[in-house]
């Protein structure tokens, strides 16, 4: 990926209907070496979806953050993910390692230990359920690919399929910006 270090982190609101549930923050760091961090962190006051869907640990809300290290040459070295669930150190981690063309993923809550592994494809990407992300360079109308999306929560990892269908102009950050 060819990212583009930001002056500053992107800033969502995370919204359920009208009500604003939560907060999320995002931000890519180029750094000198041609190393690129993608770091993100999301903050819930309380879970909207209920525990129905999720096992809750602890009481009060939900943060998550999570680092994806990306080599010079573009392919995802690295990755980490902190999950709290109101506690003042993580519930719930995963760290995942690509070695050779297989990426290592291990998911671990107290003495609970879940390992994955599967085939990386060169330069594509592995994001997290609850991680939103602001730009995804060089994409064309008919573009398509699949990449690994990863829920923590519910120690799952997904291959989901994309396609790039039309072209249109949003704003963002008060200028018209074509995606």
């Amino acid at each position: 990926t060819n990212a583009e270090q930001d002056p500053e982190p992107v800033r969502w609101a995370v919204m359920q209907g009208e009500d604003r549930v939560g907060t999320a923050e995002t931000e890519w760091v180029k750094r000198p070496d041609g190393w690129a961090e993608f770091r993100s962190q999301l903050e819930f006051k309380e879970l909207p979806f209920g525990s129905t869907l999720v096992p809750q640990t602890g009481s009060g809300g939900l943060r998550w953050q999570s680092s994806f290290f990306v080599s010079p040459d573009g392919d995802l070295d690295h990755f980490e993910i902190l999950v709290f669930w109101g506690e003042s150190k993580p519930t719930m981690t995963v760290g995942g390692k690509l070695e050779k063309d297989i990426m290592k993923v291990s998911f671990r809550s107290g003495s609970f230990t879940h390992d994955e592994q599967f085939y990386y494809e060169p330069r594509s990407l592995i994001m997290t359920s609850l991680a939103p992300i602001d730009k995804l360079p060089n994409l064309k109308v008919g573009q398509t690919w699949q990449h690994h999306v990863m829920n923590p929560i519910l120690r799952t990892t997904e291959t989901v399929r994309c396609e790039v269908t039309n072209e249109q102009v949003i704003t963002w950050r008060g200028d018209p910006v074509p995606t």
